[in-house]
């Protein structure tokens, strides 16, 4: 069976919680949540949670992946600046491996409570059951 691929950008949300005592990275379009001491952590914990219901999505065929986070988070994302989309691909390297050890990472975020960034994902279904695996 063919499979077909339907891209989309999903936001992240990044901010440190205080009741949750961590940096979170809260995706806009799919409601995954990252967490981590940092808030480079939270953001490459986040790509790993929405990598994971891609996935999930991609081998059972009838899980939801776009599902919008609640509108907090949404209140929240549209008083955050926002930081370069490569940020994102800097994590995602990190996360899989392709980033090399000897160069190492450093961003310091200006005092901010929200940030966000960008991610461009793809979604693969198999023909026939697009609709029921991506929305």
């Amino acid at each position: 069976m063919q499979k077909k691929k339907r891209s989309f950008t999903d936001t992240l949300l990044i901010y440190e919680s205080e009741r949750d005592k961590c940096w979170l990275a809260h995706s806009l379009r799919t409601d995954q949540v990252g967490m981590g001491a940092c808030w480079f952590e939270a953001l490459t914990d986040g790509i790993k949670a929405i990598d994971g219901i891609i996935a999930l999505a991609e081998d059972m065929g009838d899980i939801a992946v776009l599902r919008n986070a609640p509108e907090n988070i949404q209140e929240m994302a549209r008083r955050a600046k926002e930081l370069p989309e490569e940020i994102c691909e800097i994590a995602r390297k990190k996360l899989y491996g392709k980033w090399p050890d000897y160069v190492k990472v450093t961003i310091d975020l200006p005092q901010y409570p929200y940030f966000t960034t960008s991610l461009n994902r793809h979604l693969y279904s198999k023909s026939g059951n697009q609709k029921k695996s991506i929305e």
